[in-house]
């Protein structure tokens, strides 16, 4: 599985993706990372959450783009449980939903 590493002044929604994409961009504080599973169903919407969070160094924020239903029940839930900081969720626009987790 690749990752691009490519740093983003762009919205929080990817373009034309088919889901599962991750965008990086430095940030005072600490990196900020956006994760797009928008076309995953459970229970992967949460292992690659939970795999990106793995990766993020204790300050990151990582954004993630998630349908409603399942995933937006489970991925906020999981999240906490795991002793992350879930800072936001928030509707961006039809049925996509955008989680704020800071490491």
């Amino acid at each position: 599985m690749s990752t691009s590493n490519n740093k983003t002044n762009q919205s929080p929604l990817p373009s034309g993706g088919a889901g599962g994409g991750l965008l990086h961009s430095e940030g005072a504080g600490g990196g900020f990372h956006v994760l797009d599973i928008t076309k995953e169903h459970c229970p992967m919407t949460f292992v690659k959450t939970k795999i990106e969070l793995s990766r993020l160094q204790p300050g990151d924020t990582l954004e993630v783009l998630l349908a409603e239903g399942e995933p937006l029940d489970n991925v906020p839930r999981n999240a906490r449980e795991q002793g992350y900081n879930v800072l936001s969720v928030e509707h961006v626009e039809g049925t996509t939903y955008k989680v704020t987790i800071k490491k």
